[in-house]
């Protein structure tokens, strides 16, 4: 994650801005680091340069779990005793539980069949999308791409011209997304959970390509993805 990004990110529980502190840093990169809620209430990891921001209970589940205790043993100082006992004790509710089984085994997918994206899958995207939509209307744009995977179509509104792009999934595939955009700063590539997003009405476009029907409530998914358009902005269904 670079710095520009840092203070952008909301509290996914109760809204609020984030305080952030690095702990690592590779070149502009910021690798390591601790988000917390203005309140002191909720805390989030930075692990591997991508914000963790879910809540306690399926962190262990959608975090590869040797990421997780490296990071847990690189800080013990820094991260609060409170949050480490809060996310050993709790559990995933069952809804939960299948689509952290869904998004996994997708991570799984993307991991073992590596596929190489680039601004050629501006083909693909176009015979997802249709005529009806012209790639080179988002030049200048802010997208954020729900359920983004591995980040497969951050090439395609890069190379149409977009200014910035957000890839916002609740799966390890994140991580995938940004050991392929990491070289870019025009992307930020975050983990969480579409019920509660980590932002603002602040996006040109949001838009999901294949993620509303994985969900337990699709309908509820489609309410808080259009909570991140702002007024004139655009929802892509």
């Amino acid at each position: 994650m670079r710095e520009k990004y840092a203070h952008r990110l909301r509290c996914p529980a109760c809204d609020r801005p984030l305080e952030f502190v690095a702990f690592a840093c590779e070149g502009v990169e910021i690798t390591s680091g601790w988000f917390r809620c203005s309140d002191d209430e909720h805390g989030y990891p930075l692990i591997l340069g991508v914000p963790r921001l879910l809540p306690p209970e399926l962190l262990p589940a959608l975090q590869r779990r040797e990421h997780l205790d490296a990071y847990c043993r690189s800080h013990p100082r820094e991260l609060p005793p409170a949050w480490r006992e809060r996310r050993e004790r709790q559990r995933a509710t069952t809804d939960q539980q299948r689509v952290v089984e869904m998004v996994n085994q997708y991570a799984f997918q993307w991991r073992r069949y590596v596929t190489p994206y680039d601004q050629n899958d501006a083909r693909e995207l176009q015979r997802l999308l249709g005529s009806t939509v012209d790639l080179k209307a988002w030049e200048g744009k802010s997208v954020i791409d729900v359920g983004g995977g591995q980040g497969r179509y951050v090439f395609p509104l890069l190379a149409a011209g977009a200014r910035e792009v957000v890839c916002l999934d609740m799966g390890e595939a994140i991580l995938l997304a940004h050991e392929h955009t990491r070289h870019d700063d025009r992307v930020l590539c975050v983990q969480g959970d579409l019920y509660h997003p980590p932002f603002t009405a602040e996006f040109d476009l949001a838009w999901p390509i294949g993620g509303m029907q994985h969900l337990p409530d699709p309908a509820r998914g489609c309410a808080s993805r259009a909570g991140l358009a702002r007024p004139e902005g655009e929802i892509l269904v």
